[in-house]
């Protein structure tokens, strides 16, 4: 569920890239994410080639791509969560930042193959690092 409403302005942070104008809370369960004022994002990182079909600006993935990048630190630090229950600070893993991904796409109403598209996809992309 998203908390909040983000917004995106162009910026000179290269091609592609926005900077977020006004942070928003996510939260899976009971983790909740701050992305913060300032946070820089690419969306999702498609490959121009598949572009047609699958729009890195797609409302049903954008913000949990934005949440994504700045959970595993794309362009800046990453940031930590929340744990709601015990108040407790930490930061996920890849996997766990992906699997955070993919429940906020299904909250976007993004279709079952395509979060799991999305989660495989970044699983590999971790792999091929």
């Amino acid at each position: 569920m998203f908390l909040g409403t983000p917004e995106f302005k162009f910026s000179p942070y290269g091609r592609g890239r926005f900077k977020l104008s006004v942070g928003f809370c996510a939260q899976v369960g009971r983790y909740r994410a701050y992305v913060p004022n300032g946070a820089i994002t690419n969306g999702a990182s498609i490959p121009l080639i598949f572009w047609p079909i699958l729009s890195p600006y797609d409302p049903e993935w954008f913000l949990a791509s934005v949440v994504h990048d700045a959970l595993v630190g794309e362009f800046d630090d990453p940031i930590s969560v929340i744990d709601v229950v015990t108040g407790a600070e930490r930061q996920l893993s890849w996997k766990e930042s992906a699997q955070f991904m993919r429940e906020l796409m299904k909250c976007l109403k993004a279709s079952k193959w395509k979060r799991h598209l999305f989660y495989h996809a970044i699983m590999l992309k971790r792999r091929i690092r």
